[in-house]
C-alpha cells in the first residue's frame, strides 16, 4: 500500500465534502486517510463506548467507520497481523474529533 500523490489527489477529489486526514505511524510503515469523524460517527463511537459488550471493539469500529484509504479489506489484512494498530489510530481519530482539547475552568 503506497500513498501517492496522484492517490491524494483522487482522495480529495472523491470526497470534497470531507476534511481528510493522513495518519501514519512514527516509522511510516503504516498509512492511512480517514474523514474526521462527524456528530454522527462520534455518536456511534460512544454508544460502544457506553456497551461493556461492544467497548473492547469501539476503536476499531471508529477506524473502520472514517477510513477512506486504503479498502476496507487490505486495512483488515493489516490488522490480521497488528491489531493493536486500530488502538493506536482509533486513538488518534478521537484526537481529531475532539477528545483531547485541553479545556480549562474559571470560578465566576
Amino acid at each position: 500500500m503506497l500513498l501517492t500523490p496522484e492517490t491524494i489527489s483522487k482522495l480529495k477529489a472523491d470526497n470534497s465534502s470531507f476534511e481528510l486526514h493522513k495518519l501514519s505511524s512514527e516509522d511510516k510503515k503504516y498509512v492511512i486517510v480517514i474523514k474526521a469523524p462527524d456528530d454522527h460517527i462520534w455518536r456511534n463511537y460512544l454508544t460502544y463506548v457506553a456497551d461493556p459488550q461492544l467497548r473492547p471493539g469501539a476503536l476499531a469500529k471508529l477506524v473502520q467507520t472514517t477510513l477512506v484509504w486504503p479498502s476496507q479489506e487490505e486495512w483488515a489484512e493489516v490488522l490480521r497481523d497488528r491489531p493493536g494498530l486500530s488502538q493506536a489510530f482509533g486513538n488518534k481519530v478521537c484526537d481529531i474529533a475532539g477528545s483531547s482539547v485541553n479545556v480549562e475552568s474559571e470560578k465566576l
